[in-house]
């Protein structure tokens, strides 16, 4: 039933979808959201896998964003977590490229993720980084929105910092308070659409650019690099505590 309809829906597009791809892309996206959202409802294990689109706003500005369940969410996060090509393990850098990576993974499964940029003089602990912590002036991740009792919640989804999905004030407390530096302010939280790539960014830009995926790409392979040296001198730190020379 659902090939009928999309047949005759191809069928019945008017032809100037075929001079203006970015109109048939926009159309055809939601159309097929539509039959992923209910197929995904479907499934058997109980997990509501229903994406909803909508929008939020800043400055005067309509930002694109989906609303999850939980624990669709959950799920995702952890797909993402387990992707072997984002350098999660190492959070001195790249995050615009994690980011990136991941909205880009979202946005196949047909879900529209912010980006959300806090500016500060950030400052966090983390085993991760090689001195033991990381300092930011600005850093970014993917947020989606939670379908809960009380309305729609915004979502974090930064694996080089949590081992789930956070709420976005919990994810900006982290970078807010430390045991070390003590309690700072946050300068600044902005809110981008999925495809904007750096901060400061003056264009509003409608798609994945070539030039952003390109550096996307060198950035990730260069510091997965990284990470796999540090993981490996670690194992083999290890390996020689056990078995001394």
């Amino acid at each position: 039933m659902k090939i009928i309809l999309l047949t005759t829906f191809l069928l019945s597009l008017n032809p100037v979808f075929a001079q203006d791809s970015q109109s048939f892309s926009s159309v055809f996206k939601s159309f097929f959201n539509l039959f992923a959202s209910e197929k995904q409802i479907d499934c058997d294990d109980g997990i509501d896998r229903k994406v909803i689109d909508s929008t939020i706003e800043q400055d005067g500005q309509k930002i694109a964003i989906s609303s999850v369940s939980l624990e669709y969410l959950n799920e995702l996060f952890q797909e993402l977590a387990n992707d072997k090509e984002i350098p999660f393990n190492y959070p001195e850098d790249g995050c615009y490229a994690r980011a990136h990576k991941m909205a880009m993974i979202l946005d196949d499964k047909g879900i529209t993720s912010a980006k959300n940029f806090v500016f500060g003089s950030l400052f966090l602990e983390t085993p991760k980084a090689h001195n033991g912590y990381v300092m930011w002036v600005y850093h970014v991740a993917p947020m989606v929105q939670v379908r809960t009792e009380s309305g729609l919640k915004n979502y974090i989804i930064d694996p080089s910092l949590f081992n789930r999905p956070v709420p976005e004030d919990e994810w900006i407390e982290l970078m807010r308070k430390n045991k070390t530096m003590g309690e700072h302010p946050i300068a600044r939280v902005s809110y981008h659409n999925q495809y904007t790539y750096m901060p400061f960014e003056e264009e509003t830009k409608k798609r994945f650019s070539y030039l952003d995926k390109k550096n996307m790409k060198k950035t990730l392979h260069e510091y997965m690099a990284i990470q796999r040296t540090r993981e490996n001198a670690k194992l083999h730190s290890n390996t020689s505590d056990i078995n001394p020379p």
